[in-house]
């Protein structure tokens, strides 16, 4: 008898060790051939060195094998138990990951990051309970984990422990202030608890923390509207359709927000947050207009588009009214014809006349028509010593059409209305770029820098890529080619930075180089080569923004902790850079997204989005869209930014969390990124920064363009 018992317990314990051994061969991926074979000698960190390469080239399915091969040659290697996990997510296996990220805790058990992904992972799986076990651990190992506390308290908000979840947020923004996310669910927590006035002000910073966070505005907009103040909701549904103008959903609620505040009594919210300001300031007298050094030489001449579109089309003025600070003539450019003289201050108007064929009309200060032209007038002042002629489109339009220029300007008929050029040499075009793309009060250096850019960009545009010649200019004035307000962009502090670099350019090989810019690279700018259908130049490498001998993100899980924490970096937030330029966090429905991208490549309801190929600087360059109607592949950077937002994402440099619900359908996702722009090139925020740490301008335009000289026109 009691060799029978010894015999079944010898059964039962072979059983549980088969088990186990089953179950750890089924976590590296069972008996399936998963990788090549390999020299014996050959360590496991080779294979997890390699696995981080293919998993920025995209390959995911080849990085696991090669973690997994790492992982049979030694079952105790960290480094693939992490960052397999954090591949496996992005793959769609989210239960798998959750058994790589408890191996990996096995190894390092008071881990607080690790166990935080532990923890959230399984709260986005719907596991609420063991999600609370684990982020409860977090706590206790570190109570001052901000994730942690932004977990717990989304638990306890979907456990419907209102108090728990408010106090959870509350702890969260006190120690990560510049979480927007944690500010956002603490507007919702307190909004579900009927604490009305306080949600607001939470909605206040989350938007004020970040203005592109479309979904906490749109919430706020909501919240507001319940609350009374009908104009401001109002105000925030039209900041959406800034963001987002084709958005339907924005320009159906501000319609019916529009309409709620003609008939509500108009109510104001005490304690209303101020927007973000940097903190430094200039001197009262730099704030005003100087004259500049007048052009002499042979400056190069420009025409630039004026009142364009994100496309760098034309806009149609409805008419034009203008006066100049000098004498004027205004002439029929087809024919050379004088039509009239103007003094200074007069108020005239150019409109398309109804005759056929259609020409435009002068009229004078008395609103008589004095001219008839053809299809094309000329203002040409009589001073060449800074004058400059005000623009504005007249009554009933308000569209925003108005500039103050130097120069000449050239009016034609256009479909629909007026096309207005504006013929102006190079140093006046820069000093009306210099401040429209970079802050005045930003560092001399960092300016300098923005200004050879400004004068360089404007000379590739025209004279080597020519994109707008088809339009009758050689440059647009916004971000197609580079925002140009004219004399409303000058300062004297502006001045004085475009007037000491005046004629500078950069070079390369004694040829103006084709100078790319950003707002912020996010910490690493990319290489054009790394992009799809952009070509290469030598000058075009990524380069870290950082100081030497800053760790980089060389794997999925250093790339995600890179972008959900703030390392340091030239391009970091500053008194000049808001932080939200530099990282920042972004709540997106699925059911929102999955229209958008339904829209956009027809692939039926969302199922899952998985991030593939990878610049060397994080940048994405390559994302599958996995619906019900079968999968597509987006490779275009801007086609990335715009799918994968509402409005748009401010970069292509991000990772995405998913959230499914209880039947396991995606319900929202999570996109933590950094950077705002292509991020290839020159990293204005990053500028700003060198500068701050003492560095020239000449020595920052040659941290971001390889081999590349600072050259001069001599004029």
């Amino acid at each position: 008898m009691l060799t029978f018992f010894i015999v079944k317990l010898l059964q039962s314990i072979l059983r549980v060790l088969c088990g186990t051994t089953l179950l750890f061969a089924g976590m590296l991926g069972g008996n399936r051939d998963l990788a090549p074979a390999q020299a014996p000698g050959v360590p496991a960190q080779s294979f997890v060195l390699d696995a981080h390469k293919l998993f920025f080239q995209g390959q995911g399915t080849e990085a696991m094998a090669s973690y997994r091969m790492a992982l049979r040659r030694d079952p105790e290697n960290l480094d693939a138990w992490i960052n397999g996990a954090v591949l496996l997510c992005d793959l769609g296996e989210p239960d798998t990951a959750v058994l790589w990220y408890r191996r990996a805790l096995t190894l390092r058990p008071d881990d607080p990051k690790l166990r935080t992904a532990l923890g959230e992972l399984l709260l986005r799986r719907h596991r609420l309970g063991l999600a609370a076990v684990e982020i409860d651990r977090v706590l206790a190992l570190q109570p001052a984990e901000h994730y942690a506390w932004v977990a717990r308290g989304q638990i306890a908000r979907e456990a419907g422990r209102k108090d728990d979840a408010i106090a959870a947020f509350e702890k969260a923004v006190a120690l990560a202030p510049q979480l927007t996310i944690a500010h956002y669910w603490l507007a919702k927590a307190r909004e579900s608890a009927g604490q009305l006035e306080p949600a607001l002000k939470a909605y206040d910073q989350a938007v004020i923390g970040d203005s592109y966070f479309t979904r906490a505005r749109q919430d706020f907009a909501l919240a507001l509207a319940r609350a009374g103040y009908a104009s401001e909701a109002a105000d925030q549904a039209a900041r959406l359709i800034d963001i987002a103008p084709n958005s339907e959903v924005y320009q159906g609620l501000y319609r019916s927000l529009v309409r709620g505040a003609k008939t509500a009594p108009r109510k104001v919210r005490a304690g209303r947050a101020k927007g973000w300001t940097p903190p430094l300031k200039l001197p009262p007298e730099e704030n005003f207009p100087l004259r500049t050094i007048p052009p002499v030489g042979r400056v190069p001449m420009l025409r630039i588009g004026i009142g364009t579109n994100s496309m760098g089309r034309s806009a149609a003025w409805r008419g034009v009214r203008f006066s100049a600070t000098s004498r004027f003539t205004v002439y029929d450019k087809v024919s050379g014809r004088r039509l009239a003289y103007g003094a200074p201050e007069e108020t005239w108007e150019i409109r398309a006349g109804r005759g056929r064929p259609a020409r435009l009309e002068l009229l004078n200060p008395a609103g008589q028509r004095v001219g008839r032209g053809t299809r094309s007038l000329k203002i040409q002042p009589r001073s060449e010593t800074g004058e400059s002629t005000f623009l504005k489109e007249p009554p009933p339009w308000n569209r925003g059409l108005e500039r103050r220029l130097k120069g000449e300007i050239e009016l034609t008929l256009l479909e629909g209305g007026i096309k207005v050029v504006n013929v102006v040499d190079l140093e006046s075009y820069t000093h009306g770029v210099l401040s429209a793309e970079l802050p005045v009060t930003s560092p001399m250096e960092a300016l300098k820098a923005q200004a050879v850019l400004a004068r360089t960009h404007a000379l590739y545009i025209s004279g080597i890529g020519k994109r707008h010649v088809k339009d009758g200019y050689t440059l647009c004035d916004d971000q197609h080619c580079q925002v140009y307000r004219g004399v409303a962009a000058e300062t004297g502090r502006s001045r004085s930075v475009v007037d000491a670099t005046r004629g500078r350019v950069v070079t390369y090989h004694g040829a103006v180089a084709n100078v790319l810019y950003s707002a912020d690279c996010g910490g690493h700018s990319q290489s054009a080569s790394e992009i799809t259908g952009w070509g290469d130049l030598p000058y075009f490498k990524g380069v870290p923004d950082v100081e030497p001998g800053t760790a980089l993100p060389d794997s999925p899980w250093a790339l995600r902790q890179w972008l959900r924490e703030i390392p340091a970096a030239y391009c970091g937030a500053s008194a000049h850079t808001h932080p939200s330029h530099f990282r920042w966090t972004r709540v997106v429905s699925a059911e929102e997204l999955g229209k958008r991208l339904d829209q956009g490549l027809a692939i039926g309801k969302l199922k899952g989005i998985v991030p593939l190929r990878r610049a060397s600087s994080g940048h994405l360059n390559a994302v599958l869209v996995r619906g019900s109607k079968g999968q597509r592949t987006v490779t275009s950077e801007i086609r990335i930014r715009s799918l994968f937002g509402v409005g748009s994402q401010r970069s292509s440099l991000f990772i995405v969390d998913t959230k499914w619900d209880a039947a396991g359908r995606p319900e929202n996702f999570v996109f933590y990124g950094g950077g705002w722009g292509h991020g290839v090139g020159f990293c204005q925020s990053g500028a700003t920064g060198r500068a701050i740490e003492g560095q020239s301008y000449g020595a920052i335009l040659k941290a971001y363009y390889h081999g590349i000289e600072i050259g001069h026109l001599r004029y």
